[in-house]
Protein backbone atom coordinates (compact mmCIF):
# COMPACT_ATOMS: atom_id res chain seq x y z
CA UNK A 1 0.00 0.00 0.00
CA UNK A 2 1.42 3.32 -0.80
CA UNK A 3 2.18 6.06 1.62
CA UNK A 4 0.83 9.28 1.19
CA UNK A 5 2.89 12.61 2.37
CA UNK A 6 1.45 14.90 4.94
CA UNK A 7 0.82 17.61 2.09
CA UNK A 8 -1.21 15.43 -0.12
CA UNK A 9 -3.35 14.53 3.13
CA UNK A 10 -3.88 18.17 3.65
CA UNK A 11 -4.94 18.26 -0.30
CA UNK A 12 -7.25 15.47 -0.26
CA UNK A 13 -8.74 16.69 3.01
CA UNK A 14 -9.67 20.47 1.72
CA UNK A 15 -11.23 19.04 -1.05
CA UNK A 16 -13.67 16.60 1.15
CA UNK A 17 -14.33 19.64 3.08
CA UNK A 18 -15.06 21.41 -0.14
CA UNK A 19 -17.35 18.60 -1.34
CA UNK A 20 -19.45 18.32 1.78
CA UNK A 21 -19.87 21.65 2.64
CA UNK A 22 -20.68 22.07 -1.07
CA UNK A 23 -23.07 19.69 -0.87
CA UNK A 24 -24.42 20.88 2.50
CA UNK A 25 -25.85 23.90 1.50
CA UNK A 26 -27.19 21.92 -1.91
CA UNK A 27 -29.07 19.83 0.45
CA UNK A 28 -29.88 23.14 2.73
CA UNK A 29 -30.96 25.06 -0.57
CA UNK A 30 -33.43 21.53 -1.70
CA UNK A 31 -35.03 21.01 1.97
CA UNK A 32 -35.89 25.27 1.76
CA UNK A 33 -36.82 25.01 -1.76
CA UNK A 34 -39.51 22.07 -1.28
CA UNK A 35 -41.12 23.36 1.80
CA UNK A 36 -41.88 26.66 -0.10
CA UNK A 37 -42.71 25.06 -3.35
CA UNK A 38 -42.00 27.86 -5.32
CA UNK A 39 -42.37 26.18 -8.77
CA UNK A 40 -45.08 23.26 -8.01
CA UNK A 41 -43.88 21.47 -11.62
CA UNK A 42 -40.32 20.99 -10.50
CA UNK A 43 -41.29 20.03 -6.62
CA UNK A 44 -40.53 16.13 -7.49
CA UNK A 45 -37.07 16.92 -8.90
CA UNK A 46 -36.15 19.18 -6.10
CA UNK A 47 -36.89 16.81 -3.52
CA UNK A 48 -35.62 14.05 -4.89
CA UNK A 49 -32.77 14.97 -7.33
CA UNK A 50 -31.09 18.00 -5.70
CA UNK A 51 -31.24 15.92 -2.14
CA UNK A 52 -29.64 13.06 -4.23
CA UNK A 53 -26.95 15.31 -5.26
CA UNK A 54 -26.14 16.71 -2.15
CA UNK A 55 -26.20 13.32 -0.51
CA UNK A 56 -23.79 12.06 -3.11
CA UNK A 57 -21.38 15.17 -2.55
CA UNK A 58 -21.54 14.90 1.43
CA UNK A 59 -20.49 11.11 1.52
CA UNK A 60 -17.55 11.58 -1.85
CA UNK A 61 -16.34 14.48 0.88
CA UNK A 62 -16.25 12.31 3.68
CA UNK A 63 -15.20 9.68 1.96
CA UNK A 64 -11.99 12.36 0.64
CA UNK A 65 -11.96 13.41 4.63
CA UNK A 66 -11.65 9.72 6.28
CA UNK A 67 -9.89 7.91 3.30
Amino acid sequence: MKQTTPDENAIRQKRGFTFAATGAVLGFVSCVLSQTNPVPELYHIILYGLTSIAILLIFAGLYFIFE
